[in-house]
C-alpha cells in the first residue's frame, strides 16, 4: 500500500521520508553520513567504509596474490638472515662473483699451465718468418763468409759491363797499347805509323784539306794552285767566299774593289768640304762617293756634308752640320722614328712629348730622396700623372708610393660598376673576390651527424699559387749594358687547411661548445664577444686586421649557430606547451 503523511494508520517518519527520496542510481548504496541518508558509489564509497585503495587497504596485485600462498615459516626474518648470511658488502669482500670463466677455471690444475714469465724464458714468439726458416736445411745455404770468397759483390756498372761484347783486337791492345794494336782495333783508320800528339811532327800525309787551318805564315805557304795568293799577300784577292778575323793593315787607299775597273769600291781617301775635309771613308759607286764616315765620327750620304745628316758623338742633327743649326735630341724628330738598344740619358727630362702650351707631358727621372724614380709628369699642370719610385712601387697622384699601387687624390674604378668613381679612398669594382671565404656547413654537420669531417673541408680550401719573385738589374757584358733578372724566390703552392672548421671544432663538448644554448651563453658571457669573432683585449685593426672575406666567413658562422640554437629552444618551447 502507499504511505503518505496523512495516512492515518502510520505514523510519519523522517527517516523513512529521506530514503523514499533517493535516487535509486546504478551501483549506489545508501548510506548514513552522520546526518542525513544518502547515496555513495566507487571511490567516495570506499573512503566512507574505510577502504580506500592505496591508503587504507591494498589493491590487487598478482605478485601479492603470490605471496599470499606463500607460509612465513619458510622464510628467516630480515634479523635472524642478518646473524646467519654476509651483507653485501661483506660478501663482496670475501667471495669472486659467480663467472662461467672462474667456474671452468677451477676445473683445472695450474701445475699443467707454464707461467707467462716461463713461456718467455723457454719459447721463441710465435713468427710466420721463423716457421717458414724451420722448414730450411742449413746446408742448402752458403754462409756470408762463403759467399764473398766466391762471389763479386752485385754492382750496376758490372752489370752493364758484363752485356758489352769486347770488339776484335780489345783484349790485345790492353795487353800491348800500341799504335799498331790500335790501328787493328778500330775500324776506320786512314793510314799508318804512330799516334800523332800536339808538338808531334805531322810527317808526309798523302792528301789533306786546310780549310780550318790557321797562322799559316803567307811567305812560306806554296803548292796552292788557282788559288796562290798574289804578290801582295793581300788575303782579300782569294776567289771565292772568305771570312777574315782580325786586324788587318793595307798600305793602298783602296780596301775593296770590284773586278770591273774599280767602279764599285771603298776607299780611304780625302774628299770633300767643311766638316767631312780630310781622310774619310768612302763608298764609290761608279766613281762617285755614294757615303761616307768623316775624320769628325760624322756619317754622311751622297757625297755632300752640308745637305744631308751628321751624327755627332751626342747628338742627331738632322739637315745641319754646324752652321748655326740646333742639335735636337732623337725623341723630337719629325719622322716616325725606331729606336733600339739602351739609351742612357743624363738630364731628368730624357722624353718630352709638347703639343700645346696646354699639353707638355714628360717622363722625368727624379732625383731627390722623396722621388726616386721615373714618371709622366705634366710640366703644364705641375704634376704628376703616376710615378714608379726605385723600391718598384706605383704611385698614382703621389710621387711617394708606399705600396705596390698606391692612389692619392681619387678612387679607384675596376670593371664597369655603376657610380663610377665614389671619392677618395674608395674602390668601386663589379665584384671582389676574396679567398677567405670559406664554407661554414660544417656547424650544420655537426648538429646533425654529431661531427665534423675535417678532411672533407679541407678539401674545400683552395690551395694559394705564389708567383716568383725576380729582381731587375742592369750588367756590363762585352762593354754592352744588358738587363737581367735575378731569382729571389721561386714559386710556390701554399697548401692551406680549414683553420675555421677547426676551431669550431674544438670548442664542441666544452665548456663553451657553441651548439648548446648553455655553453653559446657562457662564452659571451664571459669572454665578452659572441663564438669566431676576435677578442676586443686582443684585437688591433692595424697590426691584426681581417680581411673581408674572413668577417663573412665568421658573420656567416654565427649564423648558422643561432640557427640550430634557435631551433633547439623552439622544440623547449613546443614541450612545454604540450605539458601545459
Amino acid at each position: 500500500m502507499g504511505i503518505t503523511y496523512s495516512d492515518p494508520d502510520v505514523a510519519a517518519d523522517e527517516n523513512i521520508v529521506q530514503i523514499a527520496a533517493l535516487t535509486p542510481t546504478d551501483n549506489a548504496v545508501i548510506i548514513g553520513n552522520g546526518t542525513a541518508w544518502t547515496t555513495e558509489s566507487g571511490s567516495t564509497l570506499l573512503a566512507s567504509l574505510g577502504l580506500a585503495i592505496g591508503s587504507d587497504v591494498m589493491a590487487y596485485d598478482a605478485d601479492l596474490a603470490a605471496w599470499a600462498g606463500v607460509n612465513p615459516a619458510d622464510y628467516l626474518t630480515t634479523a635472524a638472515a642478518a646473524s646467519t648470511y654476509l651483507t653485501t658488502s661483506a660478501a663482496a669482500l670475501a667471495y669472486q662473483p659467480l663467472d662461467a670463466d672462474l667456474t671452468a677455471w677451477a676445473g683445472v690444475n695450474p701445475s699443467s699451465y707454464s707461467t707467462t714469465a716461463q713461456i718467455a724464458a723457454a719459447y721463441q714468439p710465435l713468427d710466420s718468418d721463423l716457421t717458414a726458416w724451420a722448414a730450411v736445411n742449413p746446408s742448402s745455404y752458403s754462409t756470408t763468409a762463403q759467399i764473398a770468397a766466391a762471389y763479386q759483390p752485385l754492382d750496376a756498372d758490372l752489370t752493364s759491363w758484363a752485356a758489352v761484347t769486347r770488339a776484335a783486337g780489345f783484349d790485345a791492345f790492353a795487353a800491348t797499347p800500341t799504335s799498331a794494336n790500335l790501328r787493328t782495333l778500330l775500324s776506320d783508320e786512314s793510314g799508318s805509323g804512330v799516334l800523332l800528339f800536339a808538338g808531334g811532327a805531322l810527317g808526309t800525309p798523302a792528301s789533306g784539306v786546310l780549310t780550318n787551318c790557321t797562322g799559316l805564315p803567307n811567305a812560306s805557304v806554296v803548292g796552292l794552285g788557282t788559288a796562290a795568293l798574289v804578290a801582295d799577300n793581300t788575303l782579300m784577292h782569294l776567289s771565292g767566299t772568305e771570312t777574315v778575323t782580325g786586324a788587318k793593315t793595307f798600305n793602298g787607299q783602296t780596301l775593296f774593289a770590284s773586278t770591273t775597273g774599280g767602279q764599285s769600291a771603298v776607299k780611304i781617301t780625302g774628299n770633300g768640304s767643311g766638316t767631312g775635309a780630310g781622310t774619310s771613308l768612302v763608298g764609290h759607286n761608279g766613281g762617285v762617293a755614294s757615303w761616307g764616315i768623316g775624320n769628325h765620327s760624322s756619317i754622311y750620304t751622297g757625297g755632300a756634308y752640308d745637305n744631308e745628316f751628321t751624327i755627332y758623338s751626342a747628338s742627331f742633327v738632322y739637315n745641319t752640320i754646324n752652321s748655326g743649326g740646333a742639335k735636337d735630341p732623337i725623341m723630337t724628330r719629325g719622322a716616325t722614328e725606331t729606336v733600339t738598344g739602351l739609351k742612357t740619358f743624363t738630364s731628368t727630362i730624357p722624353l718630352s712629348f709638347a703639343r700645346s702650351a696646354h699639353d707638355n707631358w714628360q717622363i722625368v727621372q727624379g732625383t731627390s730622396s722623396s722621388t726616386r724614380g721615373i714618371g709622366w709628369y705634366n710640366a703644364t699642370d705641375g704634376a704628376y700623372a703616376w710615378f714608379v719610385s726605385d723600391t718598384e712601387n706605383l704611385g698614382v697622384g703621389t710621387t711617394d708610393p708606399s705600396a705596390k699601387l698606391h692612389v692619392v687624390g681619387g678612387g679607384v674604378v675596376v670593371g664597369s660598376p655603376t657610380g663610377g668613381d665614389k671619392g677618395a679612398g674608395v674602390i668601386n669594382a663589379q665584384a671582389v673576390y676574396d679567398d677567405n671565404v670559406l664554407l661554414s656547413c660544417y656547424v650544420l654537420d655537426a648538429a646533425l651527424d654529431g661531427t665534423v669531417d675535417m678532411e672533407k673541408w679541407d678539401a674545400n680550401v683552395p690551395d694559394r699559387e705564389i708567383p716568383a719573385v725576380y729582381r731587375s738589374e742592369t750588367k756590363t757584358i762585352d762593354g754592352k749594358e744588358v738587363s737581367e733578372q735575378t731569382l729571389l724566390e721561386s714559386a710556390k703552392t701554399e697548401t692551406r687547411l680549414h683553420e675555421p672548421a677547426r676551431k669550431f671544432t674544438a670548442r664542441l663538448g666544452t665548456k663553451y661548445d657553441p651548439l648548446t644554448l648553455e655553453g653559446y651563453e657562457a662564452h659571451w658571457r664571459e669572454k665578452r664577444h659572441l663564438t669566431a669573432f676576435p677578442n676586443e683585449a686582443k684585437f688591433d685593426p692595424i697590426k691584426d686586421a681581417h680581411s673581408t672575406g674572413e668577417w663573412l666567413q665568421r658573420l656567416i658562422e654565427n649564423a648558422e649557430i643561432q640557427a640550430v640554437l634557435i631551433a633547439k629552444l623552439h622544440a623547449k618551447v613546443a614541450a612545454l606547451e604540450a605539458a601545459a
